[in-house]
């Protein structure tokens, strides 16, 4: 019903969802923090979060619109960190979406997850020559590529060398949500390369996995168990 809402109700509502978005993900709700955050960060988040105004030359507003969308922006140290925000949406949309794609020719019924990182990554996978990463959302698509691969090294190391992780408050907070995000890499990379490599095998040796992806004998058994269990 928040679409009938007025604007300012509107706004505090996206505003709600974003900060509930970003707490998902520091406790390692991935699914959850990735649907909080969806709809937000997929388009205009400075202007859903009344952060900004987007400047555009044809508009359709006129000079009294204009003025009161001023009027209602939030003042600046309440701004919530886009470049965290986007980190955030964008890890969870890897570590739900590439485990996703690399199903896709086994599975009957394909379906997207984030189409927000699709684009994105089919972009930057159309790109002729991809220098280093520069800014935070090249890091997460080259991490994303990685990941794909099973390298899932080269990809814990692009995300946590991120400087967004230090925007997050409490002491020792920072290294937790580093620590987190390293062991869904590794779980995800393990689902990923089960999927992209199941018809070169016959069969896999736990002790194998556990070497290679570094998790405990426990953890690598349990994700296996469950794929088992969910036919995939």
């Amino acid at each position: 019903k928040i679409t009938d809402a007025d604007v300012s109700t509107q706004i505090l509502f996206n505003r709600t969802m974003v900060m509930l978005g970003l707490c998902a993900f520091r406790a390692g709700l991935i699914w959850d923090a990735h649907q909080c955050l969806m709809e937000i960060c997929s388009s205009r988040v400075r202007e859903l979060l009344a952060q900004g105004v987007q400047s555009m030359r044809y508009s359709e507003k006129n000079a009294e619109q204009e003025k009161a969308e001023r009027r209602r922006q939030t003042p600046y140290h309440m701004h919530i960190n886009q470049d965290l925000l986007e980190a955030c949406h964008l890890i969870s949309a890897m570590l739900l979406e590439v485990p996703n794609m690399a199903t896709e020719e086994i599975s009957e019924r394909p379906r997207v997850l984030s189409r927000h990182f699709r684009k994105h990554m089919d972009i930057f996978s159309r790109q002729v020559f991809t220098g280093p990463p520069e800014n935070t959302r090249d890091h997460i698509l080259c991490a994303a590529k990685a990941l794909a691969l099973g390298d899932w090294r080269e990809c814990a190391r692009l995300v946590v060398e991120l400087d967004v992780w230090d925007l997050i408050p409490g002491t020792g907070e920072a290294e937790k949500v580093k620590a987190m995000v390293r062991e869904k890499i590794k779980a995800e990379a393990l689902r990923t390369y089960l999927f992209a490599r199941a018809d070169a095998y016959d069969a896999l040796s736990l002790e194998r996995l556990c070497a290679t992806f570094e998790m405990p004998e426990r953890t690598a058994h349990g994700l296996v168990s469950k794929m088992m269990i969910t036919k995939e």
